[in-house]
């Protein structure tokens, strides 16, 4: 009993001195961005340190061991343990997924993870040794980050499997910005002589509930390749050990017109800021919150695309319908697109 209540005062103590820390770095109401390097709540679901955090300023914790970068076995298994323990204790607690090293092997498997986590992202590398190509999939020039809604989470039919083990991928879901959702897919084993690629696939049937609409516009990061899905088809995947894939899925309704976001981050939707049409579904107005490759599912081809209330060049595909425009600067940018 005299142990307890000291780890009690400890615990205590500790998260006193950690919390206001957080709390300025990742508070709840915020803008939900996240600097490099935030300092963060530590883990641990033993009653003590639970019990501990009486009225805690900030209910972020972590949710799996260390980042272990010289065990090759070890990556899988961490995206997979932070996703299990985030359906389940995602409910009281906000998922810490811990730190990892954008230069290492295994960054942009980690920062893929990170992405679709709705955890804070810090990373831990040495100076001068980062993988600035990787953060930029995650961070925007003046360092903020898209962050999800909501703790990511397994889909239904890899929640009950060991995808460290069996020929199952693992596949994260998670809710952005606009109604659009992101879906990470991970080949989650390891074996030192290798294992074989894991194929599976990806439906309407993986998103989080309250997804409106019966068809997606649906963007794979990775591949860059846009695609459009009925509620009854399925995009197959096939991943080699510890690959993965992002996808951003946006509702595609009758007007034909599925703004993906800035697809040059992982989590391509949570740059849009706010997004309207017109009454007669002619024009799309989208505010982004920073510059980078905007990219929109059309089913037709544009009549005219404007940045900030000037006409911009643009590129359309009409084999895969795909919009493009480069959005320059690094602040707030509105574009508006006039279908004929």
């Amino acid at each position: 009993a005299e142990r307890l209540e000291f780890a009690g005062l400890y615990l205590a103590d500790h998260f006193d001195a950690l919390d206001p820390v957080a709390t300025l770095t990742y508070a709840a109401g915020s803008t939900g961005h996240v600097s490099l390097g935030s300092l963060v709540a530590p883990v641990s679901f033993r009653d003590p340190v639970m019990l501990a955090r009486q009225a805690p300023v900030s209910n972020l914790t972590r949710t799996s061991t260390d980042f272990w970068p010289n065990k090759p076995e070890s990556h899988g298994l961490h995206l997979w343990v932070n996703a299990q323990v985030s359906a389940w204790f995602g409910h009281f607690v906000h998922p810490d997924w811990d730190m990892f090293q954008s230069g290492h092997t295994m960054g942009l498997y980690h920062a893929a993870g990170r992405a679709v986590s709705g955890s804070p992202v810090y990373v831990s590398d040495k100076p001068g040794t980062h993988d600035v190509e990787v953060l930029r999939k995650l961070v925007t020039p003046d360092g903020r980050v898209f962050r999800c809604d909501s703790p990511g989470v397994p889909t239904r039919d890899c929640l009950f499997a060991d995808v460290t083990k069996e020929p199952v991928l693992l596949k994260i879901s998670n809710v952005s910005r606009g109604g659009a959702q992101l879906l990470g897919v991970f080949n989650a084993r390891y074996a030192e002589t290798g294992t074989e690629p894991v194929t599976g696939a990806i439906a309407l049937a993986d998103l989080s509930e309250g997804f409106i609409g019966e068809r997606l516009a649906v963007y794979a990061h990775n591949a860059k390749e846009l695609r459009v899905l009925a509620e009854a088809d399925r995009w197959e995947i096939t991943l080699a050990q510890l690959e993965c894939e992002v996808f951003t899925l946006v509702p595609l309704f009758d007007y034909g017109f599925a703004a993906i976001g800035l697809s040059n981050y992982f989590n391509a939707a949570g740059a849009v800021v706010e997004a309207s049409i017109s009454d007669d579904e002619k024009t799309h107005d989208l505010l982004l919150e920073t510059g980078g490759n905007f990219l929109a599912y059309c089913e037709a081809a544009p009549q005219e695309v404007e940045i900030d209330g000037d006409a911009a060049p643009f590129d359309y595909d009409p084999a895969t319908k795909a919009l493009r425009v480069t959005v320059g600067g690094t602040g707030l940018s509105s574009v508006r697109v006039v279908m004929t």
